[in-house]
C-alpha cells in the first residue's frame, strides 16, 4: 500500500473521530444547557407562585392566604434567589402581619432572610431598616439600634423621602433602653389614655386602691379579640367583689383608631377599654409588650404589679388571694 494512502486513511480516521469527538461535547453541552435551563425555569416557578401568593394575602389578609404565603415563601427561599429584594419584601411582610396570624415562628425566619439580604444589598438602606423592626420584635434591642443607625445614614446621604420615618423608628428603639419597663415588685407605669368618646384619663386616676387587671389587646385582630373574650368569665367571677379590668390598645393612625373603636363596641365587653393614642406616650413599651397583641398586668391596690402574664387559672387564684387582703 503506497504511502500517500497510509497519510489518507489516517486523515479520515482522524477527521470521523474529531466529528465524533465534537457531536459528544455537543451532546453533552445540550445536555449541560437543558438542566440549566430547567434549574431556572423551576427557580423562576417557584419565585412566581411566591409573589402570586403574597399578592393574594396583600388583598385578602386571612390566615389560609398567610399559611400559603409562608409555605411558597419557604420554598422560594431555600434555594437559589434570582432577585434579592425579594427577601426585603417577604421579611418586612411578615414583620408587619406576623401578630394579626400569631406567628414569631415566620418572623424568626424572616430574621434569617433579612440577614441574607443585607448581605446581598450592603448599600440598601431600606432593609437594614427592616432588619432592624425584626430584631426589636425578638428583644435584640442593641442590635436593632445598630442596624438603624445604618439605615438613617444611607437614606440621608439619599436625601430620601423615608429620612424621617427611619429616624423616629432609631429614636423609638433609643428610648426603648432608657425606660424604667414595668416588672414585677415594680410599680405601675401611669399614663394618660383616652376612652372610646375620646375623653382623656390617667390610669392612676382609676387605679387608686382598687385591684386592677390591665388587658392590652388589639381590637383590629381577630386572634387578640378571641384572648381577650377568654377574661369575660373572671369579669363575671370578680366584678363584684373588687376587681376592675380595665383593657389598653393602641393606634396613632385615624382611621384605624375609628376602626378600633367601631370593633370596641361590638365586642359589647363590660369593662372600660382605653386607647394610647400618643405616638411618643409608648404605653406598650414601658410595659414590655413588643412581639404579643395580649398582656395581662395584675396591680394590687397600692399600684404594685403582682403578675405579668399569667394564664386564667393562676390568675383566678393571684385574684383571689388579693381580694382577701
Amino acid at each position: 500500500m503506497k504511502k500517500s494512502t497510509y497519510i489518507l486513511i489516517g486523515f479520515l480516521t482522524f477527521f470521523f473521530i474529531s466529528l465524533l469527538a465534537l457531536h459528544i461535547d455537543s451532546k453533552n453541552y445540550e445536555d449541560e444547557y437543558l438542566i440549566i435551563r430547567k434549574k431556572a425555569k423551576a427557580i423562576s416557578e417557584l419565585r412566581t407562585k411566591y409573589h402570586v401568593a403574597r399578592k393574594t394575602y396583600l388583598e385578602y389578609k386571612s390566615q389560609d392566604n398567610w399559611d400559603y404565603m409562608i409555605k411558597k415563601a419557604k420554598l422560594y427561599f431555600s434555594g437559589k434567589v434570582t432577585n434579592s429584594l425579594d427577601y426585603n419584601s417577604v421579611a418586612w411582610d411578615i414583620v408587619m402581619y406576623y401578630k394579626k396570624h400569631n406567628d414569631i415562628a415566620s418572623l424568626k425566619l424572616a430574621n434569617k432572610w433579612a440577614k441574607k439580604g443585607i448581605e446581598a444589598n450592603p448599600e440598601n438602606g431600606r432593609i437594614n431598616d427592616t432588619y432592624a423592626a425584626i430584631l426589636f420584635e425578638l428583644g435584640d434591642v442593641e442590635e436593632a439600634i445598630k442596624q438603624q443607625r445604618i439605615a438613617v445614614d444611607y437614606v440621608k446621604t439619599e436625601n430620601h423621602e423615608w429620612s424621617n420615618l427611619f429616624s423616629e423608628r432609631l429614636e423609638r428603639y433609643e428610648n426603648y433602653l432608657d425606660i424604667d419597663k414595668v416588672e414585677i415588685g415594680s410599680n405601675y407605669i401611669d399614663a394618660t389614655l383616652i376612652k372610646i368618646d375620646s375623653i382623656p384619663v390617667k390610669l392612676s386616676e382609676l387605679l387608686k386602691n382598687k385591684t386592677t387587671l390591665l388587658a392590652f389587646w388589639n381590637p383590629t385582630i381577630g386572634t387578640s379579640r378571641q384572648v381577650n373574650r377568654t377574661l369575660i368569665p373572671l369579669h363575671h367571677k370578680f366584678k363584684d367583689k373588687g376587681l376592675q379590668i380595665i383593657g389598653i390598645s393602641e393606634t396613632n393612625r385615624a382611621l384605624k383608631l375609628l376602626r378600633m373603636k367601631q370593633r370596641i363596641a361590638e365586642e359589647s365587653l363590660q369593662w372600660l377599654n382605653l386607647i394610647d393614642t400618643d405616638p411618643k406616650g409608648k404605653v406598650w413599651d414601658a410595659y414590655g409588650v413588643i412581639n404579643s397583641n395580649n398582656a395581662n398586668f395584675l396591680i394590687d391596690k397600692n399600684g404594685k404589679v403582682i403578675s405579668i402574664d399569667s394564664n386564667i387559672d393562676k390568675l383566678i387564684s393571684e385574684i383571689e388571694m388579693l381580694l382577701k387582703k
